[in-house]
């Protein structure tokens, strides 16, 4: 990663749409925001969030299980039909799991399917004889938060065998246009770095997480909801070890990934594509691993909502550059289509997001003063609102200060940060810049008028807030593969039927 940042540009203040893996990775592929077809969080909903449905399904259409319906084009169905080979391995999370949603081809891995016939990662390792495994990458449950170390030999890590589908993907395609998408599973938990990258961390080494006064105060966290998502990973108050071998692990995991993405990058060179081939790297969410003594995603705390995002293309933008401005990947669809010469539709509004390349190529500030995010339903709602003040436009970047605002519905609780001062985030300064948070909310409720969010508003024009109660803790995570059940073939012993 470290050499596509040298080669291309660099986006610091990347974030995602909504730090959940099915809503983020939805808004993506279809350039939308998720509450245009209530998809919210990872359960999803039923119906859309306020207003008529269009007949013409461009902009808000009847939701199909938390996601948009087969009315919205998706990036992948734009790009296919106008002559690329499209191809997705990994981590989709589409629903239903099968559902192509324009991929030619798929191969996935999606970590606890219903099927083993629906994991492509799942029939790799049955066939080189380790189908008896029922969790290879790590086990759920009570210790989904517990790092293990793989149980695989490195080339057989689930990180290993997406780099080597893409790679083989690009060696037969590199004749012809394409769009290859490698979904990495991980670092996303549970937590199972082979012990070659294991090592590299040694748990002594790594920074503990940022804690400040207001996590520890007696109302903490603001965010209650924070509280159960712990729970769930039954990560209440991990003592210190455990909280190094988790961050230890995490970042062996993602050193693994860095060593996938140099295979991609090796097989596009030498098949003699590499300067012209856009090559993205980002995420759909951030983990907060312990920073504000919290856990997993679902929060506006940079750890889990602001994500990488690297673009390099050596013949269409410039090398070594770093953009400040926020951004979204929400942004990803019309640039993916601006990149490969393929019109957007012309529809009013088809797009939420906007094309990075002349901002990544030239500088030219997005037409936008920020960026928002969105997740969650009832007690559970909240917005950010990340923006420079001034903007930078016209101002050196040593001017501009960077500002975060959180409105979070339980309560009506609020949350400002400096970014500039306090890049990570302890000092809440909600309580001594009441204009400043005025002046943000406003931004917010506007924002849901222009985007046909009309649930996320009261009556009286602000946004959607209630009393505060604590959200229940709820129970620990006890999830466990469905698959074996359901899998004839299944022998815990490894043989296979005769």
């Amino acid at each position: 990663m470290d050499d596509l940042a040298a080669r291309g540009v660099r986006f610091s203040a990347a974030y995602t749409p909504n730090p959940v893996c099915v809503p983020a990775r939805e808004a993506v592929v279809t350039g939308r925001w998720g509450h245009r077809y209530s998809c919210l969080e990872n359960g999803g909903a039923g119906e859309p969030h306020g207003g008529a449905v269009l007949a013409d399904g461009v902009r808000r259409t009847r939701a199909v299980g938390g996601r948009a319906s087969a009315a919205v084009p998706t990036f992948p169905r734009l790009l296919h039909e106008s002559g690329y080979a499209t191809f997705a391995a990994g981590k989709q999370h589409f629903r239903p799991v099968r559902d192509h949603r324009g991929y030619g081809r798929m191969e996935l891995s999606e970590g606890q399917p219903a099927f083993r016939q629906d994991d492509e990662y799942l029939l790799f390792l049955r066939d080189r004889g380790y189908g008896y495994l029922t969790q290879p990458g790590g086990p759920r449950g009570p210790d989904y938060y517990v790092p293990h170390e793989s149980v695989l030999p490195d080339d057989l890590h689930i990180t290993a065998w997406n780099a080597q589908c893409c790679a083989a993907f690009i060696r037969a395609n590199h004749n012809r246009p394409f769009f290859c998408t490698a979904g990495f599973f991980k670092p996303h938990p549970p937590f199972d770095p082979p012990r070659s990258y294991w090592d590299r961390y040694p748990a002594e080494s790594v920074t503990l997480p940022h804690v400040g006064p207001a996590d520890t105060a007696p109302d903490a966290p603001l965010d209650n909801f924070l509280l159960s998502q712990n729970r769930g990973k039954n990560i209440d108050a991990p003592d210190e070890a455990r909280t190094r071998s988790v961050r230890s692990a995490y970042y062996a995991l993602v050193e693994q990934i860095d060593d996938g993405i140099a295979l991609m990058l090796d097989t596009l060179r030498a098949s003699g594509i590499l300067d012209n081939t856009v090559v993205v790297v980002s995420a759909d969410h951030g983990e907060l691993l312990g920073d504000h003594r919290a856990w997993g995603k679902r929060s506006f705390y940079e750890g889990s909502a602001c994500v990488p995002m690297l673009i390099s293309w050596p013949v269409g933008l410039p090398s070594g550059v770093v953009r400040y401005a926020p951004i979204s990947t929400l942004d990803l669809f019309p640039t993916f289509l601006s990149a490969a010469g393929v019109s957007v539709p012309e529809a009013p509004d088809f797009l939420d997001g906007l094309d990075l390349l002349p901002y990544a190529r030239d500088g030219v500030l997005p037409d936008r003063p920020g960026v928002v995010s969105e997740y969650g339903q009832a007690r559970r709602f909240k917005l950010m609102w990340r923006w420079h003040e001034p903007g930078l436009n016209g101002q050196a970047r040593a001017q501009a200060r960077a500002w975060k605002y959180v409105w979070l519905a339980n309560g009506g609780r609020e949350q400002l940060f400096d970014l500039t001062a306090d890049p990570h985030e302890l000092h809440n300064l909600a309580g001594s810049d009441s204009a400043r948070c005025q002046q943000a909310h406003a931004h917010l409720a506007d924002w849901c008028r222009a985007t046909d969010f009309a649930s996320a508003l009261a009556p009286d024009g602000r946004l959607l807030s209630m009393p505060f109660e604590p959200i229940p803790l709820g129970e620990v995570n006890k999830q466990a593969p469905s698959w074996p059940a359901r899998d004839p073939d299944f022998r815990p012993d490894g043989a296979r039927p005769r």
